[in-house]
């Protein structure tokens, strides 16, 4: 896609976003939030035929989907805070599960957690699992960290009355928004064809949204952490956070490289999806996010990051020809990177 093309449908996804922003149900789903040029972005709006015959399937299991987590559905997850005397929490750290970080840090925070507790707070550290159905919930630590793990795929947090919700809920926004995309733009059929397969992922999403705002709504506490892409969620936290607990303030991490074109870090959609603070890997992207975040009073400041600190040294001989990627991992890109 030509830089013309991807702006007309960063456009059309805007004006359907931004005329919705008052609907949670709506803000949930994913093909709304162009994250950017990146191939595996544009790939939601433009599915192979693989994609598309098994367009009909995934909507027959959405609903069995839906059926079966409201019926696995039974805990209150405030009840699951208070059977393990957890009264209070200072700081609220929203991760994601990746499998690979351990007590000593986490994977995209490195040591914020301990920092912050070693200041005084209790830490509550909650890990998004979107891949697996793996859910875990840990008492604090004597440092006063709690780390849990929350699945996104089965509720297992929740009611079976507000699963129920959830779904009708989603089921909503879809219905509101593909009857709008005819007067989106040029775009509209291929947003049209991305909602369609993005009800699951939208359900995901509300089911964050319900946590947070549950969470925020009983602890009050002072900060809140989360990564910062620009994703449905993210916007969702924020949004959960004002409602509920307008004191505590909303600081996004900025962890990764900003490419040319990049739109969900950059993107501004007033303050009650807006966090307070970025925080960023260093001065090159600190001066790019502070071009689109001054004016609107988003503080910008450098946290570093903890996965170059474990980056051993490397020699490198003058002779040596060299080509430097940042894999995000597609197959399509490993394809052309390693042929």
């Amino acid at each position: 896609m030509d830089r013309r093309k991807f702006k007309e449908l960063s456009r059309d996804c805007d004006a359907l976003l931004l005329r919705n922003l008052d609907r949670p149900e709506c803000l949930a789903f994913p093909s709304l939030h162009l994250l950017g040029p990146h191939p595996s972005q544009l790939a939601q709006y433009f599915p192979e035929k693989t994609a598309l015959r098994w367009r009909t399937g995934k909507l027959i299991a959405w609903g069995a989907f839906m059926g079966l987590g409201g019926f696995l559905a039974q805990r209150k997850i405030s009840d699951l805070w208070e059977k393990r005397g957890i009264q209070h929490v200072d700081h609220v750290v929203f991760s994601h599960e990746v499998g690979v970080q351990g007590e000593k840090g986490d994977f995209y925070f490195g040591q914020l957690p301990r920092w912050l507790a070693q200041s005084g707070g209790k830490v509550l550290v909650l890990k998004i699992n979107h891949l697996r159905w793996k859910n875990r919930l840990g008492d604090f630590n004597p440092l006063g960290i709690s780390r849990n793990i929350l699945s996104t795929l089965l509720p297992g947090w929740s009611t079976r009355r507000l699963e129920s919700r959830i779904s009708a809920w989603a089921g909503q926004g879809h219905e509101h928004l593909t009857a709008n995309t005819a007067n989106t733009g040029r775009f509209g059929r291929q947003l049209k064809l991305a909602l369609d397969l993005d009800k699951i992922q939208a359900v995901s999403n509300l089911r964050i949204f319900t946590w947070t705002k549950r969470l925020l709504e009983k602890f009050k506490p002072l900060s809140l952490f989360f990564t910062w892409e620009g994703h449905a969620w993210e916007r969702l936290m924020i949004r959960a956070a004002r409602e509920v607990s307008p004191k505590t303030t909303c600081i996004g991490y900025q962890h990764t490289v900003l490419f040319p074109g990049a739109l969900g870090p950059l993107r501004s959609l007033g303050h009650c999806h807006d966090p307070d603070e970025i925080w960023t890997v260093g001065s090159v992207n600190q001066q790019r996010l502070r071009l689109c975040w001054e004016s609107k009073n988003v503080k910008i400041q450098i946290y570093g990051s903890p996965r170059h600190r474990r980056v051993p040294a490397i020699s490198v001989r003058e002779k040596m020809s060299l080509c430097i990627v940042a894999p995000e991992g597609i197959q399509s890109e490993a394809n052309r990177l390693f042929r």
